[in-house]
């Protein structure tokens, strides 16, 4: 009866009125397990209790049932237990629910490209952008495995950061998902949902994280952030709501939850994911009218005033706190030499430029090795395998070869847009189009200087993103646009030779 209920093909809006209960009973599930597991068990994967193992094995199951019942379900809950990324409190160590959320979505997602491809033998990629993506990833994780053995990585990383950067793949089930328009608004709903989530989270524990960052570096203007990419990709997507929203109800609507994904950036204290944002909605403003463009900017002056406002009024002291931590993070921008965050990066990049990279250009050093380099936030010299920019990170990683491809298959998209006749696209469509191409620019701007391609949440974000912008590029009257251009180039051409 329940499979029966629920098995559909795709795109069927019983995914969320009929299935929605069991995606919220799961994901508090796995988010309230994960909490209360890592409250109670040691930091570690070893020797973990029975009954630990025990709910690991269930959600790996749990992970293979939802793929044969309905495939949109799982889709779902990979999205929504991100959540419990946001809740984590170890910041590097690996913690138990990475180690859950690692046993539901890559497992799923082997299983899934099984299934698409022995037993229902269907064709897995529709276009350039799908071979890109499938074979720079493919590229990679091969070379990382052979990179990662040869340069013996530590094992214990290198799954980690393995499972993590495969999860971008979901990018082929959720582009199999997007079949229709109602599709991508509910994937849409997802993505707030969760970001919503994360910005309440972030703004409930700001003077904790702030008191923590103090007694760790000794700076009351220590940056306190919990996934400032999920905030750019909503205030992105709310940015594009405002812009093309026609009835002052929605416009309203999508300027409330504008503000509250600029709070989670203005309160991550952390400059490049802020800029990132900008450049994203700048990017996106392009396929919008003039005239739209300068009420936008308008509107957004406005809820600046208003929301500085009544934050003053509702949370003074907080807002001191911010806007004091704010102006520390503005003023070591005046002088460069006195910014420790950013020469400790521009040291960090050095080391990879001038030692790291050159010892292994073509095959990198893959996942689990560690460099060492002199951190001047810290103020000394340790061992770490993470890499702030994110455009030395895949070359560092797999070799200057594979990394530049990969880098290149996130950037396609863009250079495809202007080519693919956008303009044809329905008024709500092209909304959604400048969406996605906001929320894209501004995560490869802000992978910069935090590098954004090696998360689980950071994956899922491109996955989504540009599965959207494929399905709109992929729309039938484009295609018969675009087809109708080149034949009247031919018969152009054809009656000039005659």
């Amino acid at each position: 009866m329940l499979s029966r209920q629920f098995q559909t093909d795709g795109g069927d809006t019983r995914l969320f009125f009929g299935s929605f209960p069991i995606v919220a009973a799961l994901t508090a599930f796995i988010l309230l397990a994960s909490l209360y597991i890592e409250r109670m068990v040691p930091q570690t994967v070893v020797a973990l209790p029975f009954g630990v193992m025990m709910l690991i094995v269930a959600v790996f199951l749990a992970s293979v049932w939802l793929m044969v019942l309905n495939e949109e379900v799982w889709i779902a809950l990979a999205i929504l237990a991100l959540a419990t990324f946001v809740v984590r409190t170890a910041d590097d160590a690996i913690g138990i629910e990475e180690v859950i959320y690692s046993v539901y979505g890559p497992p799923g997602l082997v299983f899934w490209f099984v299934r698409e491809l022995f037993f229902k033998r269907k064709r897995l990629v529709h276009s350039t952008f799908d071979w890109m993506l499938l074979a720079s990833v493919t590229i990679c994780l091969s070379i990382a495995l052979i990179s990662t053995i040869l340069h013996e990585g530590e094992m214990k990383f290198f799954v980690r950061e393995f499972t993590s950067f495969f999860m971008i793949l979901i990018y082929f089930p959720i582009r199999k998902f997007l079949k229709d328009d109602r599709a991508v608004y509910r994937l849409v709903l997802l993505i707030t949902v969760l970001a919503v989530f994360n910005v309440v989270m972030n703004f409930l524990n700001y003077q904790e994280r702030v008191v923590q960052s103090l007694m760790a570096y000794g700076e009351v203007n220590a940056r306190s952030a919990i996934f400032e990419h999920l905030s750019i990709v909503f205030v992105c997507m709310m940015a594009a709501w405002v812009t093309f929203a026609k009835e002052w109800k929605w416009r309203i609507v999508g300027i409330g939850l504008f503000s509250l994904g600029a709070v989670g950036l203005v309160i991550s204290l952390s400059r490049g994911p802020v800029v990132g944002a900008m450049a994203g909605i700048v990017a996106g403003l392009a396929f919008v009218p003039f005239s739209r463009s300068v009420k936008f900017f308008l509107t957004f002056i406005a809820i600046a005033i208003i929301n500085i406002g009544l934050a003053y009024v509702l949370f003074p002291s907080m807002i001191e706190s911010v806007f004091a931590n704010i102006g520390g993070r503005a003023a070591t921008m005046e002088k460069l030499s006195g910014d420790a965050s950013l020469q400790s990066r521009i040291l960090e990049a050095k080391t990879l430029i001038n030692r790291r990279i050159p010892d292994s250009p073509v095959i990198g050093h893959g996942y689990g090795v560690r460099y060492l380099f002199y951190d001047l936030a810290v103020r000394y010299s340790h061992r770490t395998g993470y890499t702030h920019n994110g455009y030395l990170f895949p070359i560092y990683k797999f070799g200057l070869p594979a990394g530049l491809f990969f880098l290149l298959t996130l950037f396609a998209p863009l250079f495809r847009i202007p080519f693919s006749g956008y303009r044809q696209l329905s008024y709500e469509r092209r909304m959604v189009l400048v969406g996605a191409v906001s929320s894209l620019v501004g995560l490869l701007v802000a992978n910069l200087t935090a590098q954004n391609i090696s998360l689980y949440i950071h994956v899922v974000l491109y996955a989504s993103t540009l599965a959207v912008i494929d399905y709109l590029l992929a729309d039938e009257r484009i295609v018969l646009s675009r087809r109708r251009d080149l034949s009247s180039i031919e018969t152009v051409g054809m009656s000039k030779s005659v």
